[in-house]
């Protein structure tokens, strides 16, 4: 148990024990070795008190302050009152015993503190009565004398005697007539305020250098962030949840600070509460980020305020920006001051939510000022695609620590649904994997295309790329009551993915019913009159693998039930559904009551619950087996986690070594900075946009592997690394050797596959295919390239006098083909040439396909050197 604890449970005892014991020493004859101990052990404790008081105050100001403002601090003085004249007969009783002993100039006896004749003398002149009964007083009376009554000073006969005497007077004075009466009350009074209003700002002293993390603005989920950048990892442990151990976190917000403490006691515990730290402050202040001592932070969080709660901040994410900003003008000022060379560059990880998807996909592209990139790693993140992310990709949510803030992390039985209050498993849109010769395909249905529903469809053709693309596409169905205005502006903002990928749109309402068969009305762009992508490739034909179709209706309309059962009769079809209506009730409602069929054939139906995950894990729990409840899964709640952990981040960093990959990769420690120094250097030199392509690789990897080795998975619900497992006696080299054989049989199939899954990436991130006389162009500048390699290549097995000359050209021809490719990507128009199908890849780009290849087969080493030794338990 720490001090400060301890100390406080005996505050009350040591009042009242303080209090007695005082008495009774002063009215009671005792024994002389009982009093000496009695004095010697209040007194003690008085001196841990005022110590441990002192301590806080000047060297521990944020503790001290809460204690004063929640931990009884008036009590706190109070005790150390009692105990101080304990204190100070324990100090000048053994200061006269040291100085007997060793003849130091100090007091020898209680009488140079206090001396009348009458005291100690039994005096002729007093009555016979009290003459027989007089003695002499304690040095405990004399010090509660002086204590309690500065009047007696006089009294006092040697010069050591009156320093001494003047000390416990000034102390009495202080202590009982001036801060308890007073100035301690104003004092308190006046600091609980300013406290409690957020006023208090600290000096750098009292915060640590890389002891303490930064968030600005108390979002919904600033409590789900707090309890990520106060977690710890022990020495040799990877902290994936933040970038070091913060003892405290400094929440700077606009809004009223009591508030801010109240919602924060939602959700966080006493322990992590008081590490937190509120300043009322507008997040666009120079004076007040100077006031937050950005350098000396770990990590930066720029959350803003709740736009949920908060409708006036529609300027959400420009005033984000504008705080970016200056805290990169902030940074560079403080390092051009204190750096003493000019290639030493401090940089402040900064992370930055984005609640609008428009603003947040700008940044998955586009690269950042100078001035930005040179003082902050910028990691743009939305709380929306995040929790999509963790759905479809991660496919757990761990609701212990959300749900207990006493800290009880305790497991809870599981119930025979399936479902588990603390821990909420989603099963993957592929269930447990499609093989290349398999049949199925996937269903995504998205109800209500809210900012979560949006996210969750986007994801979705991210994530839905699979082995058996040649026998079937992934469906995405957007349900919305407005579904024509929604399509119109999602069409209008991917206009190049919807230029080549079949799509269709029903008014579920006002059209036959005929029109309601899933099979009709698609609208293939490759097969329309004006399609200007016949020579992408090899056949002429739509060579993306997913569709899209928006159905307008409500979600309870004859029409919408109508294409909602006659989904379901589909026997090939792997069917999920998302119900992402914003207001809680409504989307439990049509999560409840929706055609029997859908119950019957849906893996899974995803609820928006963006309050509390309650309901739906109460139904999951209870004893009654209702299959609707085994099929529901909540999802999205404000507490949940709304950043991706930092193994994300090490694993794009393998990624992006495995396009030359090497065995210096099993070398890396993670634990170990130093062994994975040319891995960050080449990160860091990478655009933003290779950087999200490297991402969002990772975020397919265990889809590949439940497609090419499925039993490497365990349970129902196979999604991540959280279930892959072992096989009797086998270890993980075992299932690693066994993952590389899978990978490497099927590595061709695998590689079409991931070429499929990056020309949607790139259609997504506003990239657009090469019209016919650019791609005419690369192909020939490609072509003579790729002439130029092999001859240099043979030359370079049989060295001739020829060489370098072959070489020299072969340079120039690649820098031609670079720089063609760069003007393309760097165009209004965003070109990628390599978007098409994988058959014409070779003509336009003779590399590219061993690059997908690398990185299919570097599965392995990215996923067991971050998952396999850190984050996972293999069962």
């Amino acid at each position: 148990m720490k001090p400060n604890n301890i100390l406080s449970k005996l505050d009350t005892p040591l009042i009242i024990i303080g209090i007695i014991t005082l008495l009774a020493i002063i009215s009671f004859p005792l024994s002389i070795c009982l009093e000496v101990l009695i004095i010697s052990v209040l007194g003690i404790l008085g001196l841990c008190y005022i110590t441990h008081t002192i301590v806080l105050l000047f060297f521990k100001r944020i503790d001290f302050d809460w204690k004063l403002m929640n931990g009884h601090f008036l009590r706190r003085i109070i005790c150390i009152i009692v105990l101080l004249p304990f204190t100070f007969t324990l100090i000048i009783g053994t200061s006269i015993y040291a100085g007997k002993k060793t003849q130091l100039n100090t007091i020898s006896s209680k009488k140079e503190l206090i001396y009348e004749e009458s005291l100690y003398a039994k005096n002729d002149s007093l009555p016979l009565d009290l003459r027989n009964k007089q003695d002499s007083p304690s040095l405990l009376w004399i010090v509660y004398s002086h204590f309690m009554d500065p009047g007696n000073q006089h009294m006092a006969a040697s010069t050591a005697g009156r320093g001494w005497v003047a000390i416990i007077a000034i102390s009495g004075v202080i202590f009982l007539n001036g801060i308890l009466i007073s100035i301690l009350t104003n004092w308190f009074d006046k600091r609980r305020e300013h406290w409690l209003r957020g006023e208090i700002r600290y000096p750098r002293f009292f915060l640590k250098k890389n002891k303490f993390a930064i968030v600005i603005g108390a979002n919904e989920i600033v409590s789900s962030v707090i309890k990520n950048l106060l977690s710890h990892k022990t020495d040799g442990e990877i902290n994936f949840k933040c970038e070091g151990n913060n003892e405290y976190v400094i929440l700077q917000t606009c809004k009223e600070a009591v508030d801010v403490r109240e919602e924060l006691s939602s959700h966080l515990t006493e322990e992590d509460l008081k590490r937190v730290i509120i300043y009322n402050a507008q997040r666009d202040s120079k004076a007040e980020l100077a006031e937050l001592f950005i350098e000396n932070a770990t990590e930066i969080y720029i959350l803003g305020e709740s736009t949920l709660k908060d409708q006036g901040e529609t300027y959400h994410d420009a005033l984000n920006m504008k705080c970016v900003n200056m805290i990169a003008d902030y940074l560079d000022h403080i390092n051009n001051k204190n750096r003493t060379d000019k290639n030493e560059i401090h940089k402040k990880v900064c992370k930055v939510m984005f609640e609008y998807q428009t603003t947040y996909s700008i940044f998955q592209y586009s690269d950042m000022p100078e001035n930005v990139n040179d003082n902050i790693v910028f990691i743009p993140f939305n709380c929306y695609e995040t929790w999509a992310q963790r759905v479809m990709v991660e496919g757990v949510f761990d609701n212990r620590e959300h749900k207990d803030c006493s800290g009880n992390n305790d497991e809870t039985r599981t119930s025979n649904s399936g479902i588990r209050p603390d821990f909420i498993e989603y099963t993957p849109l592929d269930g447990k994997g499609i093989s290349c010769d398999s049949d199925e395909y996937v269903h995504f249905v998205v109800v209500g295309m809210s900012k979560i529903g949006v996210a969750m469809g986007v994801q979705a053709m991210f994530q839905a790329h699979y082995l058996n693309f040649r026998k079937a596409r992934s469906r995405i169905t957007f349900i919305d009551t407005n579904a024509d205005k929604e399509m119109a502006y999602f069409k209008g903002k991917y206009a190049n993915l919807f230029s080549l990928t079949r799509n269709k749109y029903i008014d579920a309402n006002n059209c036959p019913t005929t029109m309601l068969d899933p099979d009709l009305g698609w609208i293939d762009p490759a097969e329309q009159q004006y399609y200007q992508w016949a020579h992408l490739s090899q056949d002429g034909k739509n060579f993306i693998d997913l569709e899209i179709e928006f159905i307008k209706g409500e979600i309870e309309s004859n029409g919408v039930r109508t294409y909602l059962q006659r989904i379901t009769k589909n026997n090939k079809s792997k069917l999920t559904i998302a119900v992402c209506l914003t207001q809680t009730h409504q989307a439990l409602a049509a999560s409840l009551y929706m055609p029997v069929e859908i119950y019957k054939k849906v893996q899974e139906i995803w609820v928006y619950q963006r309050e509390a995950s309650d309901i739906l894990t109460n139904l999951g729990s209870s004893e009654q087996k209702d299959k609707r409840y085994k099929k529901l899964r909540p999802f999205g709640m404000i507490y949940g986690e709304y950043m991706r952990d930092r193994s994300l981040y090490l694993k794009s960093l393998l990624t992006n070594g495995a396009y030359n990959i090497d065995n210096s990769l099993k070398k890396i420690d993670f634990g170990n900075k130093d062994t994975y120094t040319n891995l960050r250097m080449k990160w860091k030199e990478m655009t933003i946009a290779k950087k999200w392509s490297n991402k969002f690789f990772v975020d397919t990897i265990y889809q590949k592997i439940r497609g090419v080795i499925p039993e490497l998975f365990d349970c129902e619900n196979v999604a991540g690394a959280y279930k892959l497992k072992l096989f009797g006696n086998t270890t993980i080299k075992d299932i690693e050797k066994r993952l590389r054989k899978a990978l490497k049989d099927n590595e061709d199939i695998l590689g079409q596959c991931e070429h499929n899954r990056w020309n949607v990436q790139q259609l997504l991130m506003e990239f657009c295919p090469c019209r016919k006389e650019d791609d005419e162009l690369c192909c020939k500048l490609n072509n003579t390239y790729k002439e130029m390699y092999l001859l240099t290549t043979i030359y370079d097995k049989t060295p001739s006098t020829n060489y370098s000359e072959k070489k020299l050209t072969m340079d120039k021809a690649k820098s031609d083909f670079k720089l063609m490719k760069d003007e393309l990507k760097e165009s209004e128009n965003r070109i990628h040439p390599n978007i098409c199908e994988y058959s014409h890849l070779d003509d336009v780009d003779f590399e590219a396909k061993s690059f997908d290849i690398n990185l299919n087969n570097a599965i392995p080493e990215i996923i067991f050197l971050v998952d396999g030794y850190g984050k996972i338990k293999l069962k």
